[in-house]
Order: structure tokens, then sequence, then C-alpha cells
């Protein structure tokens, strides 16, 4: 595990292998073979409004160290995961690059109100969509913690920084519209890329737990002032979204297997 997932995970959030921009909260994913697997893109189960996505510095939200060390393995494990660049290990070996810091900057925490998610589930019946959420091995991303920015500080084996031009930069990070690089005065490369770098799931228990919950408080109470868990105080914790990712593979860790709804591949 590296630093930066540490470091995450002792925030709350889990850090998943998503070389995408879309990691959005409201997105339904589950693992199949081990691998992550894209069951409900953004908003088409849980639609916004009423189910609004919000966005908070998070300077205060999270209390961790945006700068991190990494080994030549991690650094190409980071572009592979972040940016999508699975072939950045031939161009930095070329530079007898073996190991980076890397410093995130521009941090938010994006998040859903998950009283609003239980108030919409509660006027839905029994759909496709619901019964991909209720589902016990699919996982709901509630929130998620976005990057604005990566600077990068390349080091060689004799841990002296690596210097790099401006066109060997853009042709390592393969720039298009998304991405813009530039090198910095102290040889600091520089990558504005927005990315969700971790999130904090719910599985479908939790989503069915709290929808149940608030159904019986409106029989009770009419349905004023439901209470639901805040999204990291339900949230699953890294070692249970592991748990669902090896029980994927058949592993005796788990008993879990991948929905049928998988193979749907429903967006």
């Amino acid at each position: 595990m590296s630093d930066l997932e540490k470091a995450l995970h002792a925030a709350g959030y889990v850090a998943l292998p998503l070389p995408r921009k879309a990691a959005d909260p409201t997105t339904v994913f589950a693992f199949t073979d081990g691998h992550l697997y894209i069951v409900r893109n953004p908003h088409t189960c849980l639609p916004n409004p009423p189910v609004e996505v919000t966005e908070d510095d998070a300077v205060d939200v999270v209390q961790f160290d945006r700068e991190f060390g990494l080994e030549m393995k991690g650094v190409v494990g980071l572009f592979a995961k972040l940016l999508g660049i699975g072939d950045a290990k031939v161009q930095l070996d070329a530079k007898d690059i073996r190991s980076a810091r890397v410093r995130m900057g521009g941090l938010a925490h994006v998040t859903i109100q998950t009283g609003a998610m239980v108030e919409y589930l509660l006027t839905q019946g029994d759909t496709p969509c619901t019964v991909d959420m209720y589902d016990k091995s699919h996982l709901t991303i509630v929130a998620a913690l976005r990057a604005h920015s990566f600077t990068y500080k390349f080091l060689n084996r004799d841990n002296l920084i690596v210097q790099f031009a401006l066109p060997e930069v853009e042709q390592l990070f393969q720039v298009d519209g998304s991405v813009k690089v530039e090198v910095l005065t102290n040889g600091e490369v520089k990558v504005e890329a927005p990315r969700y770098v971790g999130v904090v799931t719910w599985d479908g228990a939790a989503i069915a737990r709290e929808v149940g919950k608030a159904r019986q408080s409106i029989q009770r109470r009419g349905g004023s002032n439901l209470q639901v868990t805040r999204p990291l105080e339900g949230a699953l914790r890294p070692s249970d979204v592991e748990h669902l990712r090896i029980a994927s593979i058949g592993n005796d860790m788990g008993d879990a297997p991948p929905s049928q709804s998988l193979s749907s591949g429903r967006r």
C-alpha cells in the first residue's frame, strides 16, 4: 500500500483503480473477477436534483499530508490509475527515474446528502435501479475526494531531481484538452488534471437499511425529521471493500458472488 493510499484510508476514503474523471457520487459499482465494474453511471439512478452533489473546500475537511513519496512502481501505478497512462515506464526508465515526490493541490470533498437519497428512494418502487442499489455486493459512491493538480518531483537513483523539458512532459502525460502541464523553475512538473483520488461508499445493505428505518419512522411519526446516517458514518472501511473485491474472484475469504446484474452492463 502506498503512502497515498494509507493517508486516504486514515481519512476514511478508499483508493480505487479508477482511471477516469468520473467517480462522481451516485455512481454504483461492483467487482467481478476482482475488477471494478460500473453498474450505474452517475445520476442514472439518483437524479440531480433531488439528490444534489455539493462541493466543499477540503482544507479543513481532510487532515492528512498532501505530499507523498512513491517508488518507481508506485509512480507508474499512479499514472495508470488517475490519468489512464499505461506506458509511462519506458519514458521514466529512459530518464533514470527511480522515485518521485507527489504533491496534491486544490483538494475538494464532493458529497451527496444521504437524507435526500433516502427520501428519493422512498418514492421508488421495485425498479431495476433499486434492485441494483440494494444489492449487497454493489457499492454506491456517496462522497469523493478530488484533487485539481499533481506536482511531481522526479528523482534518480542518487535522490537528485531529474529535469524534464516541456515537450518531454507533454509526451509523458499525453496532453489533451483535459490535462495541462508545465515545468516549474525548480524542475518540478505540475499537472493540472482534476481527478478523484478516493471515495466513500455505502453497500446495498446499508442503503436498504436506511430506507427501511425511514419507512418505519414515517409509519410511527408521520415522516417528519427523518434521521439518516451521514456519509462517513455509514461508509464501508477499505478492508470491507477489499473483502468484496477478493470475494468476487471466488476466494474463500468471502461468499458474496457478483450480482447477475453485472453481466447486463446497464448504465
